[in-house]
């Protein structure tokens, strides 16, 4: 089984010049028991990244336990530091996992992405 590899770049702010990319790998683990991922709303996207052109990153770190929800779910890497972590929480606790899985030390990599558009 072939595992993704996530290439996550750093935040620049619209108004300068782009951030140079940071090359960040994270192996995302558990995916095979993931039966219904959330759709993403606006209400997942923080107030402070709206209208910018964002990359972002968020590694999380949890535990399936049977009941088909994560357990014991922990950020432990994001980029830039704090803006998704929450909202990456909340999408992660919306997902579906099959109800008999049952593993530790699962990873879950989540990436955002956003350009503004020109001035017409």
């Amino acid at each position: 089984m072939v595992l993704p590899v996530i290439l996550a770049l750093s935040v620049g702010a619209a108004a300068q010049a782009p951030a140079p990319s940071i090359d960040v790998a994270a192996i995302e683990t558990c995916r095979e028991h993931i039966v219904a991922e959330p759709r993403i709303t606006a209400a997942d996207w923080p107030k402070r990244a709206r209208g910018r052109e964002v990359n972002a990153y968020v590694v999380i770190t949890y535990n399936l336990d049977g009941s088909g929800k994560p357990q014991d779910a922990r950020v432990t890497d994001s980029l830039p530091k704090g803006l998704f972590d929450e909202s990456t929480l909340g999408i992660l606790s919306r997902t579906t996992f099959a109800p008999a899985a049952v593993a530790q030390g699962c990873v879950y990599v989540r990436t955002y992405g956003s350009v503004r558009r020109a001035a017409r």
